[in-house]
């Protein structure tokens, strides 16, 4: 899965989707099989099983399901053996393996999961922050004009100049390249927090993003990561490939690798591992 790549200075991106054509998968269907379903929670501690079971939404259950399975999986692909990980989050919430010098963070949105890891163990100090956001969010809350997401509905986590910024891009780009850099604004502030380890409880009006670097073409699947002025991280933003879901990650590392994977696979690993 990696062994081509200099893992040293490169973060990898995994990301599976649980949707074809906008319905849930077939090879995920599967899972209404009660007996599958149970033998993939296995895998998980009763707390974890507790919270899957009680999400009462199919495809968002199935999404919670592999979101807990996506770094077992991916841990014991590159290490070819099966990899028992232990956990320990921050009094925020965030997770840490315990057994592995390995930096990560999850994210899920709209029926796709994604994990960014790094597999540098002398990067262990240095941390790891994802997001992913859907522009379709933004028009559920049916704005007559979208430079009121900024400026009334959420002003309170945009600072002065950020709200000059906008303004100014707002002139001169068209309603869905709008609509796509509010997304990329909120994904930027999310992923930040994320890195920081503390969720949007240190507060999101704290990390103000303007001059950012424009949404990465997704076509292809190698990338670099690029500074942001006052901030420590490099960051990459792209569009999945055939989605419209924004991804924002920063991090130490400085080039990332993108690699799609069949929500399948993972789920027969599971099945099929004894």
């Amino acid at each position: 899965m990696t062994s081509l790549i200099n893992k040293d200075d490169t973060l990898f991106l995994y990301y599976t989707t649980l949707l074809k054509g906008g319905q849930i998968d077939e090879s995920v269907l599967q899972l209404r099989d009660e007996f599958k379903f149970e033998w993939l929670l296995r895998n998980l501690d009763l707390p974890s099983q507790l919270k899957v079971r009680n999400i009462k939404n199919e495809l968002d259950r199935y999404v919670k399901l592999i979101n807990m399975l996506i770094l077992s999986y991916v841990v014991s692909t590159v290490e070819n053996k099966m990899s028992k990980l232990e956990m320990t989050r921050n009094k925020y919430g965030k997770p840490k393996m315990l057994n592995r010098k390995y930096q990560f963070n999850i994210s899920d949105e709209n029926g796709l999961v994604s994990l960014a890891i790094g597999f540098n163990e002398n990067m262990e100090a240095e941390d790891i922050g994802m997001d992913l956001a859907n522009p379709k969010d933004i028009e559920r809350f049916e704005l007559s004009d979208l430079a009121h997401f900024y400026r009334k509905d959420f002003r309170g986590i945009f600072g002065d100049k950020e709200v000059e910024w906008l303004d100014q891009e707002f002139e001169r780009l068209d309603y869905d390249k709008r609509l796509q850099l509010l997304s990329q604004c909120w994904a930027l502030k999310e992923s930040y927090c994320k890195y920081l380890g503390v969720g949007i409880t240190a507060g999101m009006e704290n990390f103000p993003f303007t001059d950012f670097t424009v949404l990465k073409n997704s076509h292809g699947d190698c990338f670099e990561l690029s500074p942001i002025v006052s901030y420590k991280p490099l960051n990459l933003c792209l569009k999945i490939p055939e989605s419209e879901i924004i991804l924002s990650v920063f991090s130490h590392y400085s080039k990332v690798k993108l690699e799609k994977i069949d929500v399948k696979t993972i789920i027969d690993y599971f099945l099929n591992k004894g």
